[in-house]
């Protein structure tokens, strides 16, 4: 009689157990979801400021490079200057012809 006991019960614990094994599986599916959707959005979330972080030091750098572009261009301009030149040569030590230079003493 023991025996015939235990097998309903042990028919209920299986039924019982089959019935969870799906909703468990589920829910175990459905966590994972919820775990890779969750690290899509973070990993999306670093992108973007990583590559908004990016495009502002490439603006820097191209705001930086055209005020270069600007002086160099302006240098350019200057260069076709006689009075310019000599300036850039008399900053540099060279004389005319027919100038002297003088040196003063030193204490």
């Amino acid at each position: 009689m023991i025996v015939g006991k235990r097998v309903p019960m042990l028919n209920a614990a299986l039924g019982i157990l089959r019935e969870r094994i799906p909703v468990t599986l589920m829910m175990v599916v459905a966590a994972l979801g919820l775990l890779q959707i969750t690290a899509l959005i973070l990993l999306t979330l670093y992108r973007h400021f990583d590559w908004s972080y990016q495009a502002d030091l490439k603006r820097q750098t191209v705001q930086q490079l055209q005020l270069e572009v600007g002086e160099l261009r302006e240098r350019v301009r200057l260069s076709s200057d006689p009075a310019y030149m000599e300036g850039l040569a008399r900053k540099q030590g060279f004389i005319q012809d027919g100038e002297r230079v003088i040196v003063p003493k030193q204490p």
